[in-house]
C-alpha cells in the first residue's frame, strides 16, 4: 500500500475494485483499427461507450465473472452468447455500429472476447482460459481460407466469401465450435510437441 496515495483512495471495496478493473480491461482491449479506415466497424467515440458497459453498475458483468468465474466457465460458450446479445444491443442503441451491413452480435463478439484476453492477466479469471473463444477478424479469415485443413474448408464452405461482422450470430458460433476440431487435427499432428488447448491459442498461428 502506498502511504502517499491520496486518503480517498482507502478503503477500496470489492465492487470498486473491480469496477476499476473492468474500466482498465476494456481501455486495454479495445480495438482501434475497428474505428479506422473507410469502411468503419464502430464509430468514432464508441471507445468511451463500451468502457461505459463494461464498468456501469448494475449490472456489472465483471462483478458476475469475479463472483461465478468457475461456474461460467462450465457453460461457457451459451454465458458468451447471452452476453454478445446484451453487448449487440448496447451498441446498437448508443449508436456505436459504423455499417448496417454487419451483425451486431458478431461486433460484440469480438469486443468481448478481446475484453475477456486481456482479462486473463488477473489470476482469479484464469480457469476461463480453456474456454475463451478466438477473435475472428479479416486476417483469420484469410488464414483459413489458404489453409489446406479438412476443418477449414468446411468453415470457409459455411462462411463463403462474407467479411468478417457481416457473417450471422449463428455462423460465428459455428466457425467457434469448429475450431475444436481444427485444434483437434494440430493437436495429432505428426511430431506435434505443444498441445493447444484453448480457441485463443489459434492466435498465435497467424501472428
Amino acid at each position: 500500500m502506498n502511504p502517499n496515495a491520496p486518503e480517498s483512495c482507502f478503503p477500496l471495496t470489492r465492487p470498486e475494485i473491480l469496477k476499476q478493473l473492468a474500466i482498465e480491461t476494456a481501455r486495454m482491449s479495445f480495438p482501434g483499427g475497428m474505428s479506422r479506415g473507410k469502411h468503419q466497424i464502430l464509430k468514432a467515440g464508441a471507445k468511451g461507450k463500451i468502457e461505459d458497459f463494461f464498468a456501469r453498475d448494475p449490472p456489472l458483468l465483471i462483478h458476475d465473472l469475479g463472483s461465478r468465474a468457475s461456474k461460467i466457465a462450465s457453460d461457457y460458450d451459451n454465458w458468451h452468447s447471452s452476453q454478445c446479445e446484451k453487448l449487440g444491443s448496447y451498441l446498437r442503441e448508443r449508436g456505436c455500429l459504423g455499417s448496417p451491413r454487419n451483425t451486431q452480435e458478431v461486433v460484440a463478439a469480438k469486443l468481448m472476447n478481446t475484453f475477456m484476453h486481456q482479462l486473463m492477466k488477473y489470476e482469479r479469471f484464469r480457469c476461463l482460459w480453456d474456454q475463451l473463444h478466438l477473435p475472428l477478424d479479416a486476417r483469420v479469415f484469410s488464414a483459413l481460407r489458404r489453409w489446406k485443413s479438412p476443418t477449414a474448408r468446411l468453415i470457409v464452405e459455411k462462411l463463403g466469401e462474407r467479411t468478417t461482422y457481416a457473417i450471422t450470430f449463428d455462423d460465428y458460433r459455428f466457425t467457434q465450435e469448429a475450431l475444436w476440431d481444427l485444434i483437434a487435427e494440430l493437436n495429432a499432428r505428426p511430431g506435434a510437441t505443444v498441445k493447444i488447448g484453448s480457441r485463443i491459442e489459434l492466435n498465435f498461428l497467424w501472428l
